[in-house]
């Protein structure tokens, strides 16, 4: 956790903060609400942890991103459709009955 305190402390998130942070998001684990509408980022639990598991389609790094730099990045400018005109960059779209994956690229 050293490591992880202080790369949040270096990109300016107070002492208090950084232990909310960690306490967050450590372990790496999802935590699950099944009461309410999935969805990464929906709802957090008292320890600011996201509890509502995760659409196929949500960005969860800019989510992330933006929970832990406290909104001051908000994006990776990666989307999981990619660029428009760019044929490299996104996924395919995703199929209309499960598993609901897309083939890969």
């Amino acid at each position: 956790m050293g490591e992880a305190a202080k790369t949040l402390k270096a990109i300016g998130n107070s002492d208090e903060r950084t232990n909310a942070l960690l306490g967050a998001f450590l372990p790496d684990v999802m935590r699950i609400d099944t009461t309410n509408t999935s969805g990464y980022g929906n709802a957090l639990n008292a320890k600011g942890s996201p509890i509502r598991g995760r659409l196929l389609k949500d960005d969860v790094i800019d989510i992330t991103l933006s929970v832990l730099t406290n909104g001051a990045i908000t994006s990776d400018n990666a989307s999981y459709d990619g660029t428009l005109g760019n044929p490299a960059q996104g996924h395919n779209p995703l199929a209309t009955s499960f598993p609901y994956l897309a083939l890969p690229n």
